[in-house]
């Protein structure tokens, strides 16, 4: 799987869990796994994903669908990414 594909398919799942901003999530999760700012993965697009960092991805997602799940506000973010730009 390509960054591209970890992106367009998470973002999919969480669309589906009803995930806000699932695009934006999706790429937080996919740069904290791969240790790239969100802006690089861009940059990044056709790299490919080690078997760890797509298991990685796939338990962040399904954590994030959950959380939304268990979310009293649906306003609330999922993930935030705290490193600075």
């Amino acid at each position: 799987m390509t960054v591209l594909q970890g992106i367009q398919r998470s973002a999919e799942f969480l669309a589906k869990k009803g995930v806000d901003s699932p695009r934006l999530q999706a790429e937080l999760l996919l740069a904290r796994v791969v240790g790239l700012a969100r802006m690089q993965l861009y940059l990044n697009f056709e790299r490919a994903l080690s078997a760890a960092e797509t298991n990685a991805l796939r338990e962040f997602i399904n954590v994030a669908a959950s959380a939304s799940r268990c979310s009293t506000s649906s306003a609330r973010p999922v993930f935030v990414d705290s490193r600075s730009p």
